[in-house]
């Protein structure tokens, strides 16, 4: 991968904008694929690579646009002018992942079946992976539990993540004057985003509730996880749900939003429970029934899911694949061996036909992604 010249923005997205570098890194690289993982400014600077070399162009959708952010911004238009925005804007994702890209990558098989329904038909289901080490049961530490003033028998609930309503923060909020009723229970949130002021006035009127603000030490992260019992996993729009994954990998079951791919996440893991997208009352229901279960199973079969399913090793060995096959064909050439091991016994990636792949270094793969 490169580091290319960036723009920051205040929500943590990035722009790239610096063309005679970017120019400068095809020109030096050639890459083989050329993965393009956002779709404002880098699927148009992706395209100098063809003045140097003639690589696989791959989309990965990583965001969920349309419901996330389009329908949201156009809720009061007149219908036509809704209708009109959202025909328009289905074509440009058609124009973006299909037309100009040789395959497009998705993490969740809700979102494959998204696309597929504006047409976007040319999707590869290749889910992400979280560092299983870092995020490890091993790593719970009883004195971070004592810092919260959590008892033998409390039950510790976690969110985790940017604090906006796309990731379900305002649901967490709506719900927790009635988790709270159980003595019990306490909420941990760790994060920032726009509604970090609401959660800083929830952790001032309540013991139970410890705002841990935006965590930067992976290890520490890595303890908050493994110190909590259960995660609220609310995002309604998430296209794969990597703090989820975290979360099993810690050994948390969760309670995940029926839409999004948390959901299958919950599900294929048979790990945890769904509650209605956006409703508080249905997520109070559901973390209830949760913390009541055998928090023990559930535990192990979040972790095992995450071992088994989640690793970072298993998703690039996958991708490498696809990338020789997507190469072979351009090429118009058989995909030749590749050498490295493949774990195959995965839920929500099953692998019917092999495929095989060369061994292909990560300096000639020019991955930009923001």
């Amino acid at each position: 991968g490169f580091s290319v010249a960036m723009k920051d923005s205040p929500s943590g997205y990035r722009l790239m904008y610096d063309v005679n570098r970017i120019r400068r890194i095809f020109k030096m690289e050639r890459p083989d694929v050329v993965e393009i993982g956002g779709p404002y400014t880098d699927p148009w600077f992706a395209k100098i690579a063809k003045l140097y070399c003639d690589p696989v162009f791959v989309g990965f959708y990583h965001l969920e646009f349309r419901d996330a952010h389009i329908e949201p911004a156009i809720e009061n238009w007149p219908g036509w002018a809704q209708k009109a925005t959202m025909r328009f804007f289905d074509w440009s994702l058609r124009f973006m992942y299909k037309t100009n890209m040789h395959a497009t990558f998705v993490a969740s098989k809700c979102v494959q079946d998204e696309l597929a329904k504006i047409g976007v038909d040319n999707t590869i289901l290749t889910p992400l992976g979280v560092d299983t080490e870092k995020f490890d049961p091993v790593r719970r530490q009883e004195g971070i539990r004592r810092g919260w003033n959590v008892g033998e028998h409390d039950r510790v609930l976690l969110h985790a993540g940017r604090l906006s309503v796309e990731k379900g923060t305002n649901v967490v909020l709506g719900a927790a004057e009635r988790l709270l009723e159980d003595p019990r229970v306490h909420i941990v949130i760790a994060g920032r985003g726009g509604m970090e002021a609401q959660v800083e006035d929830l952790a001032a009127g309540h013991d139970h509730v410890h705002y841990m603000g935006y965590v930067s030490d992976p290890e520490q992260l890595g303890a908050i996880f493994a110190s909590c019992d259960a995660y609220l996993g609310t995002g309604p729009y998430e296209t794969f749900g990597l703090a989820i994954l975290e979360a099993m990998a810690s050994g948390l079951p969760v309670i995940a939003a029926d839409e999004g791919a948390g959901a299958e996440l919950a599900a294929n893991s048979a790990a945890g429970l769904l509650f209605e997208a956006g409703d508080a009352v249905s997520l109070v229901a559901e973390t209830r029934k949760l913390i009541a279960m055998d928090l023990g199973m559930l535990r192990r079969r979040a972790r095992h899911y995450a071992t088994t399913n989640g690793t970072w090793t298993r998703t690039f060995d996958l991708m490498f694949r696809h990338y020789a096959r997507l190469l072979a064909r351009h090429r118009g050439a058989a995909a030749p061996v590749y050498e490295a091991p493949v774990e195959v016994h995965d839920l929500i990636h099953p692998v019917s036909t092999p495929i095989l792949a060369p061994a292909i270094s990560r300096r000639q793969i020019g991955a930009i992604a923001p």
